[in-house]
């Protein structure tokens, strides 16, 4: 094996498999960048997060497994995506992988770009659906806030609303405050999804579900949506060289952030678990060990810090 280079074993996660590359110089912003003629595209406001070489040239890159990161799809939710935050998760994990051809102003070269407004779109809709997947599983009452039965004709409809009383009320707090809001979709802050109809020839799911129970339509809308956002993203291919074996293999990096998603559905790998530091509020799948208390090292120095200052019996 050459050097830099990873042993399969290490690209997978279960059945799915994948290598990705980072430019070593990193990417960078820019302020505005023109459509060009390849991207039909409707345009989008920047700032811009820019490939290091022009289309057509190539960087000095670095290899990782993002499937190796169970954690990776929730440690992108929990940060507020701050123009700071975006680059410092771009220049670790790369692209989101949905990037478009542009034109800069001050030259004849054409870019690969993704704008800032993407970023805050994906992340609000991943952070979503894990926020929502979270109070179904503690079978949280709170969901019937947002998961409303009608009787005629027999549906359940969705409405998800973040703000000061909404379900992402935390996350939109820290988007106003990270000065983001402007860049979010105009349907961000309040989204109506229908759920179940029986005009959709849902009858047997209807049937299935306890009427005016939140948690198992909150549980389908989570696995309908992850579903989605890996249909047509993640390829099967039979290996020649690994004795002819199926892997399924996400096309980008917002990909592999929804298969692990199911996957943590699926109970493949460890349960998410809430962090224990008071304040905290997020969920983090333990890496190091089980019987992990905290989602990361500047929570449990705070949780130690706090204890210490308290004062002894």
């Amino acid at each position: 094996m050459k050097p830099g280079e990873r042993a399969f074993e290490e690209m997978t996660s279960g059945v799915f498999a994948q290598l990705l590359r980072v430019p070593l110089d990193g990417f960078r912003w820019e302020a505005a960048l023109e459509p060009s003629i390849l991207d039909s595209q409707p345009d989008e406001p920047g700032p811009w997060l820019v490939y290091p070489a022009p289309i057509g040239e190539s960087a000095p890159v670095r290899q990782y497994p993002p499937l190796a990161e169970p954690s990776l799809h929730r440690r992108f939710a929990r940060r507020t995506p701050t123009e700071k935050q975006v680059l410092t998760f771009a220049n670790s994990h790369g692209m989101l992988g949905h990037g478009r051809s542009r034109a800069s102003p001050s030259g004849p070269s054409l870019v690969l770009a993704e704008s800032y407004t993407f970023w805050c779109q994906e992340w609000l809709k991943l952070a979503t659906l894990l926020r929502v997947w979270d109070l179904a599983r503690q079978e949280d009452e709170e969901l019937g806030a947002y998961f409303h039965w009608m009787k005629q004709p027999k549906r359940v409809i969705a409405t998800l609303v973040t703000g000061q009383e909404g379900l992402l009320r935390g996350l939109a707090r820290r988007a106003f405050v990270a000065g983001i809001g402007p860049r979010l979709p105009p349907d961000a802050m309040a989204q109506n999804v229908l759920i179940a109809s029986e005009a959709l020839g849902d009858e047997e799911l209807l049937a299935r579900w306890k009427y005016d129970d939140p948690i198992e339509p909150a549980r389908y809308y989570v696995h309908q949506q992850v579903n989605r956002r890996m249909h047509g993203h993640v390829h099967p291919a039979v290996l020649l060289y690994r004795k002819g074996q199926i892997f399924f293999f996400p096309d980008c990096l917002l990909s592999a952030m929804y298969v692990h998603f199911a996957l943590e559905i699926s109970g493949r790998p460890r349960a998410a678990k809430l962090c224990e530091r008071n304040g905290c509020g997020e969920y983090f799948i333990p890496t190091n060990r089980a019987d992990q208390r905290f989602c990361d090292d500047r929570c449990r120095k705070l949780a130690s810090y706090h204890r210490l200052k308290q004062p002894k019996a």
